[in-house]
């Protein structure tokens, strides 16, 4: 991630805090006993700080957002098959999950996770032979600490079974 980026999107987060904070201040400091005579009471200085929390939070805010919104305005939209590469390796997690649940029975563990690793290796531009070796010792190095370490079965499968 872009340092630049991430701190602006910790600006952003930051102002959306204290601005909540100090929304929460002042609504706290409205049940606040007044003074009997005096326009002024136990909750004149909770609201002062609500209100300066208020506005820096909303004013960070503001300053972290704006490079955001310039660089929308300036950006040309991206193109249909970007999104849906995005899309795709946004659920590939999910759907290696699943197709691990419906796998590892048939094909057995340590064979279905090589395929897994390399299908997910392939999808993040590593090469066929060292997808394949890394892969395989992946999938080495979890059978054996469920195995031998954790002392959880996982399934052989019909092929090694």
């Amino acid at each position: 991630m872009n340092t630049i980026f991430a701190q602006k999107l910790s600006e952003l987060l930051a102002g959306l805090v204290v601005t909540a904070l100090g929304i929460y201040v002042l609504v706290e400091a409205q049940g606040f006993p007044t003074l009997p005579g005096n326009d002024y009471g136990a909750d004149l200085f909770p609201k002062i700080i609500g209100l300066v929390l208020t506005l820096g939070g909303a004013w960070v805010f503001a300053n972290a957002i704006r490079p955001f919104l310039q660089a929308k305005l300036q950006r040309p939209a991206t193109p249909l098959s970007n999104t849906l590469l995005f899309l795709f390796r946004l659920i590939l997690p999910l759907l290696l999950i699943i197709a691990y649940l419906l796998f590892a029975d048939v094909l057995g563990a340590i064979l279905t996770l090589t395929l897994l690793v390399i299908i997910l290796m392939l999808c993040n531009g590593v090469r066929w032979p060292l997808a394949i070796v890394l892969a395989a010792a992946t999938s080495g190095v979890i059978w054996f600490a469920f195995v031998y370490m954790l002392k959880v079965p996982l399934p052989l499968g019909v092929l090694l079974g």
